[in-house]
């Protein structure tokens, strides 16, 4: 029995480990797809989103952009306090209103596409999912 135990804690853990998902992931897929970290972008949308800060929601905002797509990353302190926000916050829900919030949502990270077409959206969507494969002939 204490074996079993053993081998169920150890398999927990290697799954906690490599189930997360952490911010560097999400910025070498979007990197890799050729897209641009910006910081002051952040700082705008940070602007915007002050209604957490009034409700003691801390999330940091990550804006990726290439051309005219801009992929807007919110990162919450927890899954838990996302997925409240995603029920109760306007600004939250209508941003999101046309899109699918399951394809949306990694881990405590929240994607928030623009783009003047669905493709760009679903590009987007693919590479902040981990999904994306990157066309070598891109050029902007």
């Amino acid at each position: 029995m204490k074996r079993f135990l053993s081998v169920a804690m150890v398999l927990c853990l290697v799954f906690i480990l490599f189930g997360c998902v952490n911010f560097d992931n999400i910025k070498s897929d979007f990197e890799e797809a050729n897209y641009t970290y910006s910081q002051d972008g952040s700082s705008w949308i940070s602007g915007l989103l002050t209604g957490f800060e009034e409700e003691g929601i801390t999330i940091k905002v990550h804006v990726f952009t290439r051309g005219l797509n801009t992929a807007i990353v919110l990162e919450f302190d927890a899954e838990k306090e996302m997925r409240k926000q995603l029920e109760e916050n306007e600004t939250l829900i209508n941003l999101i209103a046309d899109l699918d919030d399951a394809k949306l949502v990694r881990g405590n990270f929240l994607l928030i596409p623009i783009s003047l077409t669905t493709e760009g959206k679903d590009e987007m969507i693919e590479i902040f999912n981990g999904k994306y494969e990157s066309d070598l002939n891109y050029k902007e």
